[in-house]
């Protein structure tokens, strides 16, 4: 009981520690060659990097686990767990890979407008055929699982759509222009449940005046839709039920999310950004007001990691500082990896994991790396001074 007792304290300690350290900076503990001009994409355990020649994923510390070669001319891209589809926009092929490096081909019934994958490897196809839009859903060998059809007289113009983790639930984002703007988002349901209902729809919803631009999936049973004005949160088992709506004052400047929650940053009119992030019940988890202009942002591990060209600041979950630096190049992905000192960084044409450093580690790394015959003896100088 005592060693526990004290094994607990030893604990605690530590992380009390960890929690009030500010690190100053940091050292590379391994690199790896990027893809040149490549985009990248967080998946559940690491991230891909595509461009028009290929794709490959990266696990969670950087390292290469698989590759597949196409040529496009306008690469488009989704991921889903550590699922990944690829396609050529306005083409008729779509590449879809897990985490084993099987490069599954479908051939689309239609010109690829958009994409989403789920965490199985289910993907939904948007096609876009002039006067009407299909929505195909297909497995991973390639078989179609649904045709979605729309007119755009009567539905409008897609803007976005989302795909559940499971491949179970679809949302859509239409808008009609005439007269008056109006915005319809869709929910979908494949599994028991929908097909009770017509076309599977199970709950729609207009929004008048508005353009609804972002719709997402947090985890299986949790929608985000997203306007200029504000967010809506639904809870979505079998049928979308409302939980919490979202608003503030100045403009909604960008909206993230995944299993873990969702952020949403709103700027003030003095130039001041409101970052705010939430579990995915809309609970507020930590508040940021920052002056600072970002690139992206990402909740991991309890932080909010945010990235500006080649610089980054990491922010703890009660708000305050916990790092901020330059890196060697443009960031395109920045997370933890294993301990809390330790981050990948996905840069423009390389890939780092980096560990960072306090100011006393660094003056220890210094002193060590100083070898015992570079230090002159000290010799006492003889007594000029005159009597």
């Amino acid at each position: 009981m005592i060693v526990l007792g004290l094994a607990i304290v030893v604990v605690l300690v530590v992380t009390h520690v960890r929690k009030k350290t500010t690190y100053t900076s940091w050292e590379t503990a391994a690199e790896y060659p990027g893809i040149p001009g490549a985009s990248c994409l967080k998946t559940t355990n690491g991230f891909v990097l595509y461009n028009n020649d290929g794709a490959e994923g990266h696990a969670a510390d950087g390292k290469v686990t698989w590759k597949i070669s196409y040529e496009f001319g306008t690469p488009i891209a989704a991921v889903g767990g550590d699922f990944a589809a690829f396609a050529d926009k306005g083409k008729t092929e779509v590449h879809v890979t897990g985490g084993d490096g099987s490069n599954n081909v479908i051939n689309v019934a239609g010109k690829v407008a958009g994409l989403c994958v789920a965490g199985q490897g289910v993907t939904a196809v948007r096609t876009d055929d002039g006067d009407s839009d299909h929505i195909y859903l297909y497995d991973i060998s390639g078989a179609m699982l649904l045709d979605i059809r729309t007119e755009v007289r009567k539905s409008g113009f897609p803007v976005t759509m989302a795909l559940s983790p499971d491949g179970r639930k679809l949302v859509t984002s239409y808008i009609k222009a005439g007269q008056t703007q109006e915005s319809w988002v869709t929910f979908y349901n494949f599994g028991d449940v929908g097909q009770n209902y017509t076309d599977k729809i199970v709950g729609s919803y207009s929004f008048k005046d508005d353009l609804i631009p972002d719709v997402r999936f947090l985890g299986n049973e949790r929608v985000l839709v997203t306007g200029p004005t504000g967010s809506i949160l639904y809870k979505f088992r079998e049928v979308p039920e409302e939980m919490k709506k979202y608003s503030g004052d100045g403009v909604l400047a960008s909206v993230t999310g995944g299993a873990e929650g969702f952020i949403l940053a709103r700027e003030q009119n003095t130039g001041i950004r409101l970052i705010t992030l939430y579990d995915i019940n809309g609970s507020e988890q930590m508040k940021i007001e920052t002056g600072v202009s970002y690139d992206s942002l990402l909740s991991a591990g309890g932080e909010l990691i945010i990235t500006s060209g080649d610089a980054c600041i990491i922010y703890r979950k009660d708000g305050r500082e916990k790092f901020r630096a330059k890196m060697n190049d443009t960031i395109e992905l920045m997370y933890p990896t294993g301990t809390k000192a330790t981050y990948t960084v996905v840069e423009e044409n390389s890939v780092e994991v980096i560990r960072l450093t306090t100011e006393s580690q660094q003056e220890k790394a210094a002193q060590e790396t100083i070898p015992d015959e570079a230090v002159e003896p000290q010799t006492e100088e003889p007594d000029t001074q005159l009597e």
